[in-house]
Protein backbone atom coordinates (compact mmCIF):
# COMPACT_ATOMS: atom_id res chain seq x y z
CA UNK A 1 0.00 0.00 0.00
CA UNK A 2 1.49 3.25 -1.15
CA UNK A 3 0.71 6.44 0.75
CA UNK A 4 1.40 10.01 -0.67
CA UNK A 5 1.95 12.91 1.20
CA UNK A 6 1.37 16.58 -0.36
CA UNK A 7 4.49 17.39 1.84
CA UNK A 8 8.01 17.71 1.53
CA UNK A 9 8.92 14.17 3.02
CA UNK A 10 7.29 11.46 0.88
CA UNK A 11 6.71 7.97 2.74
CA UNK A 12 5.67 4.80 1.11
CA UNK A 13 4.01 2.31 3.31
CA UNK A 14 4.71 -1.66 2.41
CA UNK A 15 2.81 -4.47 3.71
CA UNK A 16 4.61 -7.68 2.42
CA UNK A 17 2.12 -10.74 2.28
CA UNK A 18 2.96 -11.82 5.76
CA UNK A 19 2.52 -9.30 7.34
CA UNK A 20 -0.62 -7.97 5.89
CA UNK A 21 -2.11 -11.27 7.24
CA UNK A 22 -0.52 -10.87 10.92
CA UNK A 23 -1.36 -7.52 10.94
CA UNK A 24 -5.03 -7.99 10.70
CA UNK A 25 -5.02 -11.81 12.36
CA UNK A 26 -2.37 -12.33 14.90
CA UNK A 27 -3.23 -16.21 14.44
CA UNK A 28 -2.66 -16.31 10.79
CA UNK A 29 1.26 -16.80 9.81
CA UNK A 30 2.76 -15.55 12.93
CA UNK A 31 5.99 -15.76 14.26
CA UNK A 32 6.15 -18.08 17.37
CA UNK A 33 7.05 -15.04 19.22
CA UNK A 34 4.45 -13.13 18.63
CA UNK A 35 6.27 -10.80 16.14
CA UNK A 36 5.07 -8.69 13.29
CA UNK A 37 7.06 -6.78 10.60
CA UNK A 38 6.07 -4.16 8.87
CA UNK A 39 8.75 -2.39 6.17
CA UNK A 40 8.60 1.65 5.72
CA UNK A 41 10.92 3.39 3.12
CA UNK A 42 11.31 7.13 3.89
CA UNK A 43 12.33 9.62 0.94
CA UNK A 44 13.41 13.12 1.73
CA UNK A 45 14.73 16.31 -0.04
CA UNK A 46 18.13 16.24 1.32
CA UNK A 47 20.23 19.66 1.34
CA UNK A 48 23.72 17.95 2.10
CA UNK A 49 26.07 18.48 -1.34
CA UNK A 50 28.24 14.99 -2.32
CA UNK A 51 31.32 16.14 -4.08
CA UNK A 52 29.70 18.82 -6.23
CA UNK A 53 26.91 16.91 -6.15
CA UNK A 54 23.45 18.65 -6.27
CA UNK A 55 20.69 18.16 -3.72
CA UNK A 56 19.56 14.06 -3.83
CA UNK A 57 17.11 12.07 -2.34
CA UNK A 58 17.90 10.03 0.48
CA UNK A 59 16.14 6.80 1.41
CA UNK A 60 16.15 5.49 5.11
CA UNK A 61 14.38 2.30 5.69
CA UNK A 62 12.89 1.16 8.36
CA UNK A 63 11.71 -2.22 9.66
CA UNK A 64 9.43 -2.09 12.46
CA UNK A 65 8.40 -5.42 14.55
CA UNK A 66 4.51 -5.31 16.13
CA UNK A 67 5.25 -7.45 19.47
CA UNK A 68 3.75 -9.26 22.12
CA UNK A 69 4.24 -8.00 25.44
CA UNK A 70 7.36 -9.17 27.41
CA UNK A 71 8.88 -9.30 30.91
CA UNK A 72 12.06 -7.79 30.02
CA UNK A 73 10.39 -4.36 28.54
CA UNK A 74 9.43 -3.77 32.08
CA UNK A 75 11.70 -0.53 32.45
CA UNK A 76 10.84 0.37 28.89
CA UNK A 77 7.06 0.47 29.78
CA UNK A 78 7.66 2.72 33.10
CA UNK A 79 9.33 4.66 31.44
CA UNK A 80 6.42 5.86 28.85
CA UNK A 81 4.32 5.52 31.79
CA UNK A 82 5.89 8.26 33.32
CA UNK A 83 4.30 10.83 31.13
CA UNK A 84 0.71 8.85 31.32
CA UNK A 85 -0.56 10.99 33.93
CA UNK A 86 0.16 14.61 35.23
CA UNK A 87 0.78 13.40 38.31
CA UNK A 88 4.42 14.03 40.53
CA UNK A 89 4.27 10.32 42.23
CA UNK A 90 1.97 7.03 41.66
CA UNK A 91 2.76 3.79 41.64
CA UNK A 92 4.31 3.25 38.04
CA UNK A 93 5.61 -0.24 38.72
CA UNK A 94 2.73 -1.71 40.26
CA UNK A 95 1.07 -0.17 36.62
CA UNK A 96 3.81 -1.43 34.55
CA UNK A 97 3.39 -5.33 36.41
CA UNK A 98 -0.28 -5.25 35.52
CA UNK A 99 0.43 -4.53 31.84
CA UNK A 100 3.00 -7.41 31.53
CA UNK A 101 0.52 -9.67 33.85
CA UNK A 102 -1.92 -9.51 30.37
CA UNK A 103 1.01 -11.11 28.13
CA UNK A 104 -0.44 -12.86 25.65
CA UNK A 105 -3.70 -11.58 26.04
CA UNK A 106 -3.83 -8.28 25.60
CA UNK A 107 -1.24 -5.26 24.38
CA UNK A 108 1.63 -4.30 21.75
CA UNK A 109 4.82 -2.83 21.44
CA UNK A 110 6.39 -1.75 18.28
CA UNK A 111 10.49 -2.10 18.05
CA UNK A 112 12.79 -2.05 15.29
CA UNK A 113 14.69 -5.83 16.06
CA UNK A 114 13.87 -9.25 17.26
CA UNK A 115 16.01 -10.38 20.36
CA UNK A 116 16.11 -13.56 19.22
CA UNK A 117 18.02 -12.58 15.77
CA UNK A 118 20.22 -9.90 16.78
CA UNK A 119 20.61 -11.30 20.64
CA UNK A 120 20.21 -7.88 22.12
CA UNK A 121 17.95 -8.33 24.88
CA UNK A 122 17.28 -4.57 25.74
CA UNK A 123 15.80 -3.04 22.74
CA UNK A 124 14.03 0.08 22.38
CA UNK A 125 10.83 0.28 22.41
CA UNK A 126 8.75 3.31 20.02
CA UNK A 127 4.99 2.73 20.95
CA UNK A 128 3.07 0.83 23.38
CA UNK A 129 -0.81 -0.01 23.15
CA UNK A 130 -3.02 -1.64 25.52
CA UNK A 131 -6.28 -1.81 27.74
CA UNK A 132 -6.88 -1.89 31.74
CA UNK A 133 -9.43 -2.54 33.31
CA UNK A 134 -10.16 -0.07 36.09
CA UNK A 135 -11.83 -2.38 38.11
CA UNK A 136 -10.06 -5.51 38.06
CA UNK A 137 -7.87 -5.14 40.66
CA UNK A 138 -9.77 -3.55 43.82
CA UNK A 139 -6.54 -3.65 45.84
CA UNK A 140 -4.50 -2.15 43.04
CA UNK A 141 -2.82 1.36 44.25
CA UNK A 142 -1.96 1.99 40.75
CA UNK A 143 -5.21 1.61 39.73
CA UNK A 144 -6.66 3.53 43.06
CA UNK A 145 -3.96 6.88 42.11
CA UNK A 146 -5.72 7.12 37.93
CA UNK A 147 -9.01 7.13 39.39
CA UNK A 148 -8.53 9.86 41.86
CA UNK A 149 -6.25 11.34 38.75
CA UNK A 150 -9.53 11.11 36.87
CA UNK A 151 -12.05 12.44 39.64
CA UNK A 152 -9.41 15.18 40.06
CA UNK A 153 -9.57 16.35 36.46
CA UNK A 154 -13.49 16.50 36.51
CA UNK A 155 -13.88 17.88 39.41
CA UNK A 156 -10.96 21.08 37.85
CA UNK A 157 -12.67 21.26 34.48
CA UNK A 158 -16.32 20.09 34.74
CA UNK A 159 -18.21 23.45 36.32
CA UNK A 160 -21.23 22.72 38.11
CA UNK A 161 -23.52 25.16 36.32
CA UNK A 162 -26.79 22.91 35.28
CA UNK A 163 -25.88 22.73 31.91
CA UNK A 164 -22.47 20.25 32.87
CA UNK A 165 -23.37 19.22 36.00
CA UNK A 166 -25.65 16.03 35.41
CA UNK A 167 -22.91 14.95 33.12
CA UNK A 168 -19.88 15.63 35.80
CA UNK A 169 -22.08 13.89 38.10
CA UNK A 170 -22.40 10.84 36.06
CA UNK A 171 -18.81 10.53 35.45
CA UNK A 172 -17.81 10.88 38.55
CA UNK A 173 -20.79 7.62 39.95
CA UNK A 174 -19.61 5.62 37.15
CA UNK A 175 -15.24 6.03 38.08
CA UNK A 176 -16.38 5.41 41.84
CA UNK A 177 -18.57 2.79 41.97
CA UNK A 178 -16.68 -0.38 41.76
CA UNK A 179 -18.91 -2.50 39.70
CA UNK A 180 -18.39 -0.70 36.65
CA UNK A 181 -17.27 -2.30 33.56
CA UNK A 182 -14.69 0.79 32.90
CA UNK A 183 -11.28 0.48 31.08
CA UNK A 184 -8.32 2.89 30.33
CA UNK A 185 -6.67 2.53 26.78
CA UNK A 186 -2.98 3.40 27.54
CA UNK A 187 -0.93 4.45 23.99
CA UNK A 188 2.02 6.18 24.59
CA UNK A 189 4.34 6.09 21.50
CA UNK A 190 8.03 7.85 20.67
CA UNK A 191 6.99 11.29 19.06
CA UNK A 192 9.12 10.73 15.45
CA UNK A 193 7.27 7.57 15.25
CA UNK A 194 5.50 7.27 11.67
CA UNK A 195 1.65 7.89 11.91
CA UNK A 196 1.08 5.17 9.35
CA UNK A 197 1.74 2.61 12.19
CA UNK A 198 -1.22 3.91 14.89
CA UNK A 199 -3.78 2.85 12.59
CA UNK A 200 -2.39 -1.12 12.66
CA UNK A 201 -1.33 -0.41 15.91
CA UNK A 202 -5.36 0.05 17.33
CA UNK A 203 -6.41 -2.82 14.78
CA UNK A 204 -4.39 -5.22 16.91
CA UNK A 205 -6.23 -3.78 20.39
CA UNK A 206 -9.55 -4.90 19.05
CA UNK A 207 -8.08 -7.83 17.54
CA UNK A 208 -6.58 -8.99 21.20
CA UNK A 209 -10.26 -8.03 22.53
CA UNK A 210 -11.64 -10.36 20.12
CA UNK A 211 -9.33 -13.46 20.39
CA UNK A 212 -9.42 -13.09 24.42
CA UNK A 213 -13.22 -13.06 24.86
CA UNK A 214 -13.46 -15.92 21.80
CA UNK A 215 -11.14 -18.08 23.93
CA UNK A 216 -11.90 -17.17 27.56
CA UNK A 217 -16.40 -17.14 26.79
CA UNK A 218 -16.66 -17.10 31.29
CA UNK A 219 -14.15 -14.31 31.44
CA UNK A 220 -15.63 -10.93 31.54
CA UNK A 221 -12.24 -8.47 32.30
CA UNK A 222 -12.35 -6.98 29.13
CA UNK A 223 -16.76 -6.95 28.68
CA UNK A 224 -16.13 -2.82 29.02
CA UNK A 225 -19.03 -0.49 28.60
CA UNK A 226 -17.11 2.67 28.77
CA UNK A 227 -13.55 3.27 27.37
CA UNK A 228 -11.01 6.38 28.58
CA UNK A 229 -8.59 7.54 26.26
CA UNK A 230 -6.49 10.14 27.40
CA UNK A 231 -5.63 13.17 24.86
CA UNK A 232 -2.69 15.57 25.21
Amino acid sequence: MEIDSDDKDKIDYDYNEKSNKTINNKDSESDDDGDYDEEINMMKDSNDEVKGSTKHNEVIQVEFLFSEIRESYFFDIKTYLLNLLDLEDYNISELADLIIAQRGEVGTVIKTELEEDTGNQNVDLYALLTLINLNSNPDSLALTQIKKFLLSRINEYMNTTSNHLQTRNGFIELINNPSSRIGLVINQRANNLPLQLVAPLLNLLVDDISDFKLDNPENDKFDLEYIIYFSK
